[in-house]
């Protein structure tokens, strides 16, 4: 029996390389498995060694853009070899870049609690990214970087300071610092939005922590978020001369645009947290910053970032499942059990300044999925009855 004939090999499909003449240094095409094609940029040993380069991937579909970042990459090689990095140029770094912005009417047109974010974070940032020139920036090295983010502090925080370095990349570019802003389309994985809610066992191990740490401020805003149901930012604003004898709260809301319904609020104060701003009252004599560190004086944001951390390890000792807590999830947990005690969604959006009954996202936030709820749901479902 003859065997059959050898079947002749497909010519090999051309690479996106073949028709660049000439093709940049260091540019290297693969063939998947696929028959898709892989193209990158990829330094030499010794470079990777010696100055810290790494491997960049490059789009096959986006050739003359490819070939433009590769010249971009091989002119950094080139000035290491040199002597000269991006960190010794000086002039238009990102830390200049971010100075700028800060001076800019843009900045003053944010929100004050936005402005705070923002600072706190940019200075996160140029702690490693101040002395590069804004023009270095690429998309692959800002996807890079995401992507270390993400390993390293998870999707929230890597998405979050992208974004913020897009703020002043982008106005570096209106500015005509950088031709276009790289931090954009890097196709982020979008969070889902947080639903952790505490349980009342849980309110009370923290507050039992912040007591076992002496940290009696840091136990009043606990309180205070969790029976009020507002933002950290307005928690450590808030003053004790707020308080009226009337029993009401009145305060100005830091994420409200100004003169809108939601920017004054006015809240009666809960039963159960009445008697510790009493007490807090009588301790400043009636007036002066309602939240106090353990010196005596207002917390700033970071440190008391780094008080409810040490408080939420210590009730962890005894429950564990605190150690995914965040303050912010006081405000959310008011919201579920503010329902879960017959008060509605209208009513729970006044109580917090939003429109967390109207707005999808803000309703799935604030509104998790409730067992009991859809309990009742279903046992006020009747027949009607016929007459």
């Amino acid at each position: 029996m003859k065997g059959r004939a050898a079947k002749p090999k497909s010519k090999p499909e051309a690479g996106p390389l073949d028709d660049i003449e000439p093709v940049p240094a260091r540019v290297r095409q693969r063939q998947r498995a696929d028959e898709s094609w892989r193209l990158w940029w990829e330094p030499t040993k010794a470079e990777r060694e010696a100055f810290g380069f790494e491997a960049v991937p490059l789009d096959p579909h986006r050739l003359t853009w490819s070939m433009r970042q590769a010249t971009a990459l091989n002119r950094k090689v080139d000035d290491a070899r040199n002597g000269i990095t991006v960190r010794d140029r000086g002039g238009r770094t990102f830390s200049r870049l971010a100075a700028e912005y800060r001076r800019s009417p843009l900045w003053t047109k944010l929100r004050e609690a936005t402005r705070r974010d923002y600072d706190a974070t940019l200075r996160r940032i140029e702690k490693k990214w101040g002395a590069t020139q804004a023009a270095a920036f690429t998309k692959p090295i800002l996807r890079e970087w995401y992507e270390t983010l993400y390993r390293e502090n998870g999707k929230w925080i890597a998405q979050h300071d992208i974004r913020v370095m897009s703020v002043v990349l982008g106005y570096g570019e209106l500015r005509g610092w950088i031709p276009a802003n790289p931090a954009v389309r890097l196709r982020m994985e979008t969070p889902p939005p947080r639903d952790r809610v505490l349980s009342w066992e849980e309110f009370d191990a923290l507050c039992a922590a912040a007591e076992d740490l002496s940290l009696a401020g840091m136990r009043l805003a606990i309180a205070v978020a969790w029976y009020q149901g507002q933002r950290q930012a307005d928690v450590l604003a808030a003053r004790v001369e707020n308080f009226g004898p009337d029993g009401m709260w009145r305060f100005l809301r830091s994420k409200a645009k100004a003169g809108s319904a939601q920017k004054a609020a006015v809240m009666p104060v809960h039963s159960e947290l009445a008697p510790l701003i009493e007490a807090r009252r009588a301790e400043a004599e009636g007036e002066g910053p309602l939240i106090l560190n353990a010196e005596g004086a207002a917390y700033l944001p970071d440190n008391f970032r780094t008080h409810f951390a040490k408080v939420r390890a210590r009730a962890a000792r005894t429950m564990p499942a605190i150690r995914d807590v965040q303050f912010r999830d006081l405000r959310r947990s008011w919201a579920w059990w503010a329902r879960e005690g017959g008060a509605s969604d209208r009513d729970r959006a006044d109580g917090m300044g939003n429109q967390s009954d109207k707005d999808v996202r803000l309703g799935i936030t604030y509104n998790p999925a409730s067992q009991a709820g859809a309990g009742r749901a279903v046992e006020a479902m009747r027949r009607p009855v016929r007459r």
